[in-house]
């Protein structure tokens, strides 16, 4: 994690740059998660360029929403006023909408509330951090969009899995539920995430598993899903998920 506007720790063909001296990258104006999702649609352009018909693997690691909470103005003014009226409204909005769309079983109850917006001393500041959180989500969710349109445009979309998933659980001061623990925890709060696999040519839309899996288990499927055998001095901790899928 670090700055949106200056990020540390950048590279380009093993060379170490920055924002502000890359010769290769000069937009108007640098944000760490435009500058990812600019670099994933130019790597499958030329990839479709230059290896037609070839397999690829793309890894877009988002650092969107991870502390620090930074986003462009524009993108902030689009929720002012948004969370004005407190955690359980919002709450409840929220929950109408997952439930219309079929994100949550009818039967569960509404999550508890975390927090009193009654006794929130500086609302404005935490609307605030609401707001610029929403943008920093809004950004990286766009961003993801301009993907899936390249590999549409390019004609690969029907025979591309894309996974979308979390690295750890939710933050160590945010609410999990119903999940005990966070970031950090060895507890479902801390290791248990979602992991959402987008391949139309293969697998029918939404369905939903709930076979347990790993991280290291994706290796062993994206490598079996391209006809790819692992290296034999590296042997894979992870089983492939592709009958599953």
């Amino acid at each position: 994690a670090g700055s949106f506007w200056d990020p540390s720790a950048l590279v380009r063909d093993n060379r170490l740059i920055t924002a502000a001296n890359d010769p290769d990258y000069r937009p108007k104006q640098f944000y760490y998660t435009d500058a990812i999702t600019d670099h994933a649609v130019t790597f499958v352009r030329e990839h479709a360029r230059t290896h037609p018909g070839k397999p690829f693997f793309l890894y877009t690691a988002f650092t969107a929403a991870h502390w620090p909470m930074q986003a462009k103005e524009q993108d902030i003014a689009k929720y002012k006023g948004h969370y004005h009226s407190g955690y359980s409204a919002v709450q409840a909005a929220r929950w109408a909408k997952q439930k219309r769309l079929g994100l949550v079983n009818p039967k569960w109850e509404r999550p508890p509330i975390v927090g009193n917006w009654a006794s929130v001393k500086d609302r404005p500041f935490e609307e605030r951090c609401m707001e610029v959180y929403a943008a920093m989500l809004t950004v990286m969710d766009e961003g993801i969009g301009r993907v899936l349109a390249t590999l549409q445009r390019l004609g690969l979309a029907d025979n591309t899995l894309l996974v979308f998933t979390s690295d750890n659980g939710g933050e160590r001061f945010s609410d999990n539920w119903p999940l005990v623990g966070g970031k950090m925890d060895l507890t479902e709060g801390g290791i248990r995430v979602p992991w959402i696999a987008h391949w139309p040519g293969r697998i029918a839309p939404g369905q939903v598993s709930t076979q347990h899996c790993m991280t290291m288990d994706w290796t062993a499927t994206l490598l079996d899903a391209a006809g790819v055998p692992p290296h034999p001095d590296y042997p894979l901790d992870g089983v492939s998920l592709l009958p599953l899928l």
